[in-house]
């Protein structure tokens, strides 16, 4: 019987009282058993007290308010109502001295430069590719399915290839205008910047992806299911994710490794064909 009274979750009595005793409230009105429990809650909720909140509140300029950088980041890229328009992108010095200096030559050989003068107006009709652009688009098109399937570099042809002008197929050879307006080929310069763009939401996708394997993988151990089939392959599934976030972090930080650079070539053979 003592153990019985000392454990209240047995006892419908003590469970009246006890219990209700011990509960801890947080300033917003939620409840908690215990006080682990309470103060994890207090590092993100922005209703508490300020001398219980632990992390600083940010506030956008819209008035909404976040606990987390990246949230706050996230919604003035995507969904916040102040958001000034991106003014239109204009050539840079560099690409007008360009098109003057092929303007001379066509008037001193008209013959031999049509597709010299066709290559560079292209290319002066292309947008640079900002970071802003391809984290907006980056941040639409990324879902967690995408991150199962580890097809970022497919998401990363798509976003952009619109701005960028295939110099060479074969070869992989590609042309852009980065966030200044200047031209380059730099394709391990390009991919970087993409994956940097779209890191933080892939983090975020992939760590909801993984805490879903596991808990299913529980599922499997707990009904004595760990030998079969599906089994198997929700490891591998984890493993793939661990994978691909791991050559993203490399690319980013520009680590040459055998993964970065397998990385780097699936998006350039996307944005390509």
């Amino acid at each position: 019987m003592a153990q019985h009274q000392k454990r209240a979750k047995y006892c419908l009595k003590l469970q009246e009282t006890t219990i209700q005793a011990d509960k801890l409230i947080c300033s917003c009105g939620i409840t908690f058993a215990t006080a682990s429990n309470l103060n994890r809650h207090r590092q993100s909720c922005i209703e508490c007290c300020p001398e219980q909140c632990r992390r600083k509140v940010l506030v956008c300029e819209c008035g909404r308010e976040f606990s987390r950088r990246d949230s706050l980041t996230r919604h003035k890229a995507n969904s916040c109502t102040l958001k000034k328009p991106t003014p239109s992108p204009q050539p840079s010095e560099a690409v007008q001295l360009e098109m003057l200096k092929v303007m001379a030559e066509l008037a001193q050989n008209q013959g031999t430069t049509n597709n010299t003068t066709n290559k560079t107006v292209q290319t002066i009709n292309l947008q640079p590719l900002t970071q802003n652009y391809m984290q907006t688009e980056g941040n639409r098109l990324l879902t967690e399915q995408i991150v199962m399937e580890g097809r970022q570099p497919e998401i990363a042809g798509k976003i952009l290839s619109s701005r960028v002008r295939v110099a060479d197929k074969s070869r992989k050879k590609i042309e852009y205008q980065d966030e200044e307006g200047n031209l380059s080929n730099d394709s391990r310069k390009l991919t970087q910047g993409f994956f940097k763009a779209i890191q933080g939401k892939n983090k975020e996708l992939t760590d909801e992806a993984y805490r879903e394997i596991h808990r299913m993988v529980d599922e499997y151990i707990a009904a004595d299911n760990a030998g079969t089939q599906e089994f198997t392959r929700l490891l591998t599934a984890g493993t793939d994710l661990q994978n691909m976030l791991m050559a993203i972090n490399n690319v980013v930080d520009g680590v040459e490794n055998d993964q970065s650079e397998d990385l780097i070539n699936k998006t350039i053979k996307k944005i390509v064909n």
